[in-house]
């Protein structure tokens, strides 16, 4: 083989070292996740690996965009390492601002102004932790709010189900309001 011919073999293989394409369908259930990409309208690879930072995780959906890396080249040993979903993706985020979303209208916003979560019209639900404190100057809560088990304190005062207030002549009469 020519110096010109190991050239040109070493180019062909330079080119195919990156691809871009569209995910089809993916696996969840493994070590590691699994998704189908297609390249282009004749190459469609199976079984393809996908890396995500640690900590995080997501599931992309068919017709996202993937970015993915071929090691030496060689088609059959690639790597997705980064999808995009044009449709679905928060827009008009600052420099410096994050954010975590789903299709769904889901979203986790770390805002130059704060940080902002919209459920997208489902359920938040925080479980399995012995304790959740929030410590702020202020607490505003919208809409029904209800405490189930336990007791509910102020000032170290349980002021749930079995407040009492002392003082009071027992009949059928309530006390006046707060003061």
């Amino acid at each position: 083989m020519s110096a010109s011919d190991a050239i040109e073999k070493l180019w062909r293989r330079m080119l195919l070292v990156v691809g871009r394409g569209r995910i089809t369908t993916g696996n969840d259930a493994g070590m590691v996740q699994t998704q189908q990409v297609k390249i282009g309208e004749l190459e469609t690879r199976d079984n393809t690996k996908r890396v995500a930072e640690y900590g995080f995780t997501s599931m992309p959906l068919p017709g996202c965009h993937a970015v993915v890396i071929f090691v030496g080249g060689d088609r059959s040993n690639g790597v997705i390492i980064g999808t995009n979903d044009q449709n679905h993706r928060l827009k008009n985020l600052q420099p410096g601002e994050a954010a975590i979303y789903t299709d769904l209208g889901q979203w986790f916003w770390m805002k130059r102004t704060g940080i902002e979560i919209d459920g997208g019209g489902l359920p938040i639900n925080v479980t399995n932790t012995p304790t959740v404190s929030v410590t702020a100057t202020d607490i505003e809560l919208a809409g029904n709010v209800a405490i189930t088990g336990g007791t509910f304190t102020h000032n170290g005062s349980n002021v749930g189900a079995t407040h009492k207030h002392g003082g009071v002549t027992a009949g059928g009469a309530n006390t006046g309001g707060p003061v």
